[in-house]
């Protein structure tokens, strides 16, 4: 892969380096954001697995009303920590059991993890999976329209939620009809 300063002199919002395992997203996501930022531009790089991720859900359980409510009930002693990284959007509770195991000083039950797993995001109905992806890819796109700043992102759209939902649900044609929603109207950078 070789890139030049010249050649990221463009008008975008948005990179996304991605690539098998192993072939250099991570180095190649580096050296752009690296290039951008001698260029002094604003620019953020975000990383495969990143549990703040701006457009993807890394490590992050959904619950409905009633099952947050179950869920809850049935692991009272650990609710302090349950609830400070969960959130409540569009009707339902989202936990990011990810910040939660960085945060948790102490080990928690798998039978707590278990009951929160279930609920991954990239465990539930492929349906609501891409309903979920698409929409959080949608409000991304509308705060960074507005914004100065360039984000690159390192494997977060082919191998996590596309190559995810492929795999678990084998569903490559409803894969090929969403992947414009979630791309909306970004540009795509080819590096060679």
């Amino acid at each position: 892969m070789s890139i030049r300063g010249e050649d990221l002199n463009l008008n975008t919002k948005l990179i996304l380096v991605e690539g098998l395992p192993g072939s250099g997203k991570s180095t190649g996501a580096q050296m752009v954001y690296d290039i951008l930022k001698e260029q002094g531009k604003d620019v953020q790089l975000v990383l495969e697995g990143d549990v703040d991720h701006p457009a993807d859900y890394e490590g992050v359980a959904i619950f409905t009303p009633q099952e947050w409510e179950a869920l809850c009930g049935q692991h009272e002693s650990h609710q302090m920590l349950i609830n400070r990284t969960a959130f409540y959007e569009g009707g339902n509770y989202f936990l990011s059991y990810r910040k939660m195991q960085q945060d948790d000083q102490s080990r928690l039950p798998d039978t707590l993890y278990d009951d929160i797993f279930k609920q991954d995001i990239y465990e539930i109905s492929f349906e609501r999976n891409m309903e979920l992806i698409a929409a959080k890819w949608k409000r991304f796109a509308e705060a960074a329209t507005v914004q100065k700043k360039i984000y690159v992102f390192e494997c977060c759209f082919i191998q996590n939620p596309v190559t995810m939902s492929m795999v678990k649900w084998s569903n490559i044609t409803v894969m090929k009809r969403n992947r414009f929603i979630m791309f909306g109207n970004w540009r795509m950078l080819s590096v060679r």
